[in-house]
């Protein structure tokens, strides 16, 4: 058993990010069917004419599946398993130690699924489809939370190496987290499946007909979520309504998205090679996932966004009128999405629109990729219109790229889209509803002035953090011409060139400080047609205090932006941390910590110095459910511990906060760790003369992670270590960015604006010792 003690020592590992309960879970039972005979649940969705009229049955696609298990002897699943069709890929994992050599069904419900997704004989929706699966239940229903992240990683990773694409498509889970309706336990699971391009489909639950009924990983945002139909075609009592929480990640979300056939399903019965009925949005669910199958199969480029645009558009309303919390869009039509994912086909386009500018030349590019016939490169063309004209103009091909550079006579408004053909003459477009809609720009005098995001710097500051590093992102329609930084002390101006970092995309320099005292700055950038554009717009807004009064000879003052979520079960915790890269005796200590929480009289928020007192920052304002808190400067008694025990303290190092709930009871709530601020007034220790601390070991942080366009990665490098770089790296262990790193402790921002998402590796390298860091890009 695991002791306090263990726990402890395990918390403070520098690879252990958090440690939480693992709980005790339950598959939840499927409805009863009262039915004697079967009906045709296949042809209600249409799937039997995708079979027979468009001859695509889901070849070439492998669907996996996380439920009880499957029954790989059964005569409807034995043959397209994929462990069978291609030995040595590994297509089966059982966490629960039942079955570990080869797929089994002691339960019965993952046979019955993953028969109505795959199975032959009459039985599946995409039957020529692989399967593979994961059994995260035992026999006798239960389940543990280390269970079912392992059958998450496993559908993620299946032979454990992150070098291969060995994962399936689109994976159906019959089963939804019974006893936390708003629970965040598996969202990130789920994340790194969508970074990964998995494809998730869930049962939205059997807790209908009451309102908010959802049940997650189902009423996740980011996952497709089944309700449940009959014979009739009309959504069964039983069936979960939405909406889902109001709260992150959810915002009040439409769910289900999307319904079919769960009641009275015939399926493949385990143990006996014959067939039962059972009803639920378990049924309903892998319905779903045999008509994404077929879609795939028809259309391999389709994305997660492709596939639930088509879902949506294509199904039958059978609710009110567009999409709702009873029915989502309607019950899919597989045919009608199967022959929409086919005319998916012709050949995708990609390019980055042409925006207003003032010259006269302007170079068009394009990508074009064709999926599943070769491409006619000759049809690649722009069509535009321009001075009442429109124009047909061919492009150029260079490699995997197309170009075309036209002058234009003077000022003038231009609309174009492109389009291209593959050898079958099927035709794309984009915009892709060109020609009714299409891209324009306006040639002329540009007047549009530059964009400046800018972090200002800490208000008051000593001047033994002077060089002060500055960071600009400047962007434009057009050429940047430069940037740079003007202070003023009242007395007089000075400007400051930026110089621009390709490396991080980023404007960079330094402010010294020539005396101290108060001055104040602003940002400027001028582009090319000199448009000038300042931030703030009203410069003297901009304030710097640099303090030398003999006392507190440094401030060090810092916000450290999560978010992060505070997990809803008891023995679970968030930490975050800040960096102190100076030694200094503490004087003085402010902080306070900006969170959400339903029950504020369990939370538990805990400051950590490097010399590791604690002090608890309870303060709670009242006992009921508080919505946002703001822990004020000065702590109330009710500790353990004071502010003002880490007074005389080296504040080198690493402060923690710890956020937590402790009531050790289960309650099912989550929280936000949005933002916490930690202020140290501090004054020299006498004998140390060094202010910077050298770090003794590498470290590697980045947030926020995953992200969608630029990451702060913070590392640290000991002295000892002069030649170190930091490098990152795609899924093929291709190197996408590098840079040398210098010893200490650096912020750096990575731009990954043109990379696919994707999961990628950060490597802190040096001679003797490395460090690394997984990073998920998510667009």
């Amino acid at each position: 058993m695991t002791t306090q003690d263990v726990v402890s020592k395990l918390a403070g590992r520098g690879d252990v990010g958090r440690i939480v309960l693992d709980c005790e879970r339950e598959l939840g039972e499927p409805i009863l069917s009262e039915a004697k005979d079967a009906w045709d649940n296949i042809g209600a969705i249409r799937a039997d004419e995708v079979h027979s009229e468009l001859g695509i049955d889901g070849t070439g696609v492998i669907v996996g599946g996380m439920d009880s298990g499957v029954d790989g002897f059964h005569p409807d699943l034995e043959g397209n398993f994929l462990g069978n069709v291609e030995p040595g890929r590994v297509a089966w994992f059982d966490p629960t130690d039942e079955y570990p050599l080869y797929p089994q069904d002691g339960h019965g419900h993952g046979t019955h699924t993953m028969g109505t997704v795959c199975g032959q004989g009459g039985i599946g929706v995409a039957p020529g489809a692989l399967w593979m699966a994961v059994k995260i239940f035992r026999d006798n229903s239960t389940s543990r939370d280390f269970i079912i992240h392992s059958g998450f990683q496993f559908i993620a990773d299946p032979d454990g190496n992150a070098y291969t694409d060995d994962f399936p498509r689109l994976v159906n889970n019959s089963w939804g987290e019974l006893f936390c309706r708003e629970g965040m336990l598996y969202y990130d699971d789920v994340r790194l499946w969508r970074v990964l391009g998995i494809i998730p489909v869930f049962a939205i639950g059997n807790d209908g007909p009451e309102v908010s009924s959802t049940t997650p990983p189902g009423n996740y945002p980011n996952v497709i979520a089944a309700g449940a139909t009959d014979a009739s075609n009309n959504i069964i009592y039983f069936s979960s309504r939405g909406p889902a929480p109001s709260d992150f990640p959810w915002f009040g979300a439409t769910k289900p998205d999307i319904a079919a056939p769960g009641v009275d399903i015939l399926s493949a019965e385990a143990g006996t090679g014959g067939y039962t009925l059972m009803s639920g949005t378990s049924m309903a669910s892998p319905h779903i996932a045999g008509t994404v199958a077929l879609m795939l199969s028809a259309n391999p480029t389709l994305d997660y966004d492709d596939v639930y645009r088509i879902l949506s558009e294509t199904a039958v309303d059978i609710g009110d009128t567009g999409m709702d919390n009873i029915s989502g869009y309607g019950l899919v039509d597989a045919y009608r999405a199967v022959q929409l994912a086919m005319e998916m086909r012709a050949p995708r386009i990609y390019h980055i629109p042409i925006t207003d500018r003032e010259y006269t030349t302007v170079t068009f590019v394009a990508t074009v990729v064709s999926p599943t016939s070769p491409l006619d490169t000759s049809s690649v063309r722009l069509i535009l219109t321009f001075g009442g004209m429109t124009d047909t103009i061919p492009f150029t091909p260079s490699g995997d790229s197309f170009f075309c550079e036209l002058s234009f006579p003077g000022e003038v408004d231009v609309q174009y889209f492109i389009q291209a053909a593959d050898s079958l003459g099927r035709l794309g477009y984009l915009p892709k509803s060109a020609p009714d809609s299409v891209f324009s720009f306006h040639i002329g005098r540009d007047t549009i002035p530059p964009v400046i995001e800018f972090v200002p710097i800490d208000s008051v500051l000593s001047y033994l953090m002077f060089p002060q590093s500055i960071s600009v992102e400047v962007s434009d329609n057009g050429e940047i011409d430069s940037v740079w930084i003007e202070l003023t002390d009242g007395a007089g101006t000075r400007s400051i060139p930026l110089e621009y970092d390709s490396l991080w995309g980023v404007y960079s320099g330094e402010i010294d400080s020539e005396a101290i005292g108060e001055f104040f700055y602003r940002i400027v950038a001028m582009d090319e047609a000199s448009n000038l554009s300042s931030y703030p717009a009203d410069w003297d807004s901009l304030c710097v205090d640099v303090i030398d009064d003999g006392t507190i000879d440094l401030l060090w003052s810092t916000v450290t932006e999560i978010p992060d979520f505070i997990p809803p079960y008891y023995d679970q915790e968030t930490w975050s941390i800040v960096e102190v890269p100076w030694h200094c005796q503490v004087e003085s200590v402010k902080t306070r910590v900006h969170l959400t929480y339903p029950r504020m009289r369990n939370i538990v928020a805990v400051l950590y110095s490097p010399s590791g007192t604690e002090v608890y920052l309870h303060n709670r304002t009242s006992l009921t459910d508080s919505v946002n808190i703001w822990y004020p400067d000065e702590m109330s008694e009710d500790g353990p511990g004071l502010l003002s025990d880490f007074i005389r303290e080296d504040a080198a190092g690493e402060w923690y906060l710890y956020v937590a709930d402790r009531s050790e009871m289960y309650y099912g709530h989550y929280g936000t760790l949005f933002e916490w601020e930690l202020t140290l007034f501090c004054s020299p220790i006498a004998g140390v003369e060094e202010k910077t601390v050298l770090p003794e070991k590498f470290k590697l942080f980045a947030y926020p992670n995953p992200f969608n366009s630029a990451i702060k990665i913070l590392y640290s490098i000991p002295e000892t270590e002069k030649k170190a770089s930091l490098e990152i790296y795609n899924i093929l262990g291709e190197r996408v960015n590098s840079s040398h790193a210098k010893p200490g402790i650096h912020t750096v921002l990575w731009d990954a604006r043109e990379l696919p998402s994707g999961v990628y590796l950060c490597l802190l390298r040096g001679k003797t010792t490395s460090a690394s860091l997984k990073i998920f890009l998510l667009r």
